[in-house]
C-alpha cells in the first residue's frame, strides 16, 4: 500500500475512532506536527482524562518520542503504523531503546468494498432503528441499549446486526469522506 494511502487510512481511523469514543465524552482527533493525537477534550477535573493515543507513521522513533513527550498528558500510548511489506524489527528496536514496551500488535485493514465479493447470505443484515432491536442488541452485548435519539438517519453512527436471532454486529460512521467500521 502506498504511503499516501496509509496516511489517508490513518486519517479515517483517527476521526472514526474519536467520533465513536465521543459517545460518552468528546474525544478529539488532531494533528500535532506529523503525528495524529486522539484524546479527551478539556475536562474540569484532570483526573477524569482517559488515556490518549498518538498515531505515528513514517516518522523516526526519536522524532516521534520528542513530539509526544512535549505534548502528552500522563497515560499515553504510541501506535506505530508500518506497511505490511516493511520489516518491523528496526521500529521495535528503536522504540524499545527509548523505554517503550510493546503491548500488542494488530492488523490495520483497508478495504474497498466494491472489490469484496458478496457471499451467499446465511443471515440478513439490518440497521438497528427501533428501540426493541436496540434493547435486544444491548442485552446480547451486555451494554445499555442505544439511545432512541441515536437510532435515526441523523445519528452520528449506524449500528447493524446480522439477524438470525442476532449473530453479529458492526457499527459504521462517516469519517472524512469514507466509512469507518468498529465493534465488528
Amino acid at each position: 500500500m502506498a504511503n499516501r494511502e496509509i496516511e489517508a487510512a490513518i486519517e479515517v481511523f483517527v476521526h472514526g475512532y474519536s467520533a465513536d469514543r465521543s459517545r460518552t465524552f468528546p474525544y478529539e482527533a488532531s494533528r500535532v506536527g506529523p503525528l495524529w493525537l486522539m484524546r479527551d477534550a478539556e475536562r474540569k477535573n484532570p483526573r477524569d482524562y482517559r488515556g490518549e493515543e498518538w498515531v505515528v507513521h513514517d516518522i523516526a522513533a526519536q522524532e516521534a518520542d520528542a513530539i509526544v513527550r512535549q505534548h502528552a498528558r500522563p497515560g499515553f500510548a504510541v501506535s506505530v503504523v508500518i506497511a505490511n511489506e516493511d520489516p518491523d524489527g528496526p521500529t521495535r528496536t528503536a522504540y524499545k531503546a527509548l523505554g517503550y514496551r510493546l503491548l500488542r500488535t494488530e492488523g490495520f485493514f483497508v478495504h474497498r468494498l466494491r472489490q469484496i465479493p458478496s457471499p451467499p447470505a446465511v443471515a440478513w443484515v439490518e440497521r438497528v432503528q427501533t428501540a426493541e432491536r436496540a434493547a435486544q442488541l444491548g442485552k446480547i452485548i451486555r451494554r445499555l441499549p442505544i439511545e432512541d435519539d441515536l437510532l435515526g438517519d441523523s445519528a452520528p453512527f449506524r449500528q447493524y446486526v446480522a439477524v438470525d436471532g442476532i449473530v453479529g454486529r458492526v457499527r459504521s460512521l462517516d469519517a472524512v469522506g469514507a466509512t469507518w467500521c468498529s465493534s465488528m
